[in-house]
């Protein structure tokens, strides 16, 4: 069996980016792709498929996948300068936790917008109000919440 190196894949890896039109510069993804190839190396059977094929099929859901996560990454910031101001005029704190929360958990969109309005400062009466849905839903929302972050060890004050 040929020994198999990154070094004669990078034409590939190259192929593959700019097939999935990636723009330059590639290092961050040709970094990512040796990850792959490692991986590749621990986990192919060479009964089923030449590694070539087997790497490009991983190489190409890995970076899809990154792609996917970084076009929703964009959505989120994109909704949150899209947000109100609050009602004492100052900017939201912590815009990082805040992108992390909308993006990696599971929220519905009345628990997307109880988080953005509470971290924007508003009442829960003002939030009951600009979502037109009772105080209490507002407060049952905003327990699911806290479950949903404490389950995925995210701690608010």
């Amino acid at each position: 069996m040929n020994t198999i190196t990154f070094k004669s894949l990078e034409k590939l890896i190259y192929y593959t980016l700019r097939n999935l039109h990636i723009p330059p510069p590639f290092d961050d993804h040709f970094q990512e792709s040796y990850v792959i190839f490692k991986k590749c190396l621990g986990q192919y059977d060479g009964t089923r498929a030449e590694f070539s094929t087997y790497f490009t099929s991983q190489l190409q859901y890995h970076l899809r996948s990154f792609l996917r996560n970084e076009h929703r990454h964009q959505q989120v910031i994109q909704q949150l300068s899209q947000q109100p101001q609050p009602p004492n005029g100052e900017m939201l704190d912590d815009r990082l936790l805040l992108t992390d929360i909308l993006h990696f958990h599971q929220l519905t969109s009345l628990e997307q917008q109880v988080v953005e309005l509470s971290y924007a400062g508003y009442s829960v009466k003002h939030i009951a109000h600009t979502t037109e849905v009772s105080v209490s839903t507002i407060l049952r929302t905003r327990k699911r919440i806290k479950q949903k972050l404490s389950e995925n060890a995210v701690y608010l004050s």
